[in-house]
């Protein structure tokens, strides 16, 4: 049952002595491995935590069963939810009280470009859907927006600047 701190205490030096110390060595060093993988696994999980929370695309990580597993800081702020709110939770009954992770889970093909108020502004946001598989096997999915207002607003100027060229030229 993972209690590798238990003992056997045997006194006498027969077979069952024997076979005690053996399983003590045993238990210690099954303890030994395990908390050194689980104190390993622990730090890359919370480096790999640390790298998407840091990212400034918003990200939420999804189960093969629609449980949100992560939200980055990014896409919490742009949701408005909190952690308790979202993290482990089935996502289309979160989506019912929210609209953008509503369209954030529509599968939609078409639809790349999405307009997000955020900021205290209009700004616009690509959704990319990646599906995880491990083999076969669906086993998650993570949905990355990046936010390309900047890109958006540089193509306005430019068509502006173009219009109003021509406009002058033809004048």
């Amino acid at each position: 049952n993972r209690n590798y701190a238990s003992r056997l205490y045997f006194k006498a030096n027969d077979e069952f002595g024997e076979v005690a110390t053996a399983f003590n060595e045993m238990a210690s060093r099954l303890d030994e491995y395990e908390n050194s993988n689980l104190s390993q696994l622990m730090f890359e999980k919370r480096r790999i935590d640390t790298i998407i929370n840091n990212m400034k695309d918003a990200i939420i990580g999804l189960d093969e069963d629609n449980k949100v597993l992560f939200a980055n800081t990014a896409a919490k702020q742009l949701l408005g939810l909190d952690e308790k709110d979202l993290l482990g939770k089935y996502a289309p009954d979160v989506a019912l009280r929210n609209d953008l992770l509503r369209n954030l889970l529509v599968k939609d093909e078409h639809e790349k470009l999405l307009k997000i108020y955020a900021d205290n502004k209009e700004s616009y946001f690509t959704k990319e859907p990646l599906v995880i598989f491990n083999g076969e096997q669906k086993i998650g999915e993570v949905i990355i927006l990046r936010n390309i207002t900047k890109f958006q607003e540089l193509d306005v100027a430019k068509t502006n600047f173009i219009a109003t060229i021509s406009h002058e030229l033809k004048t």
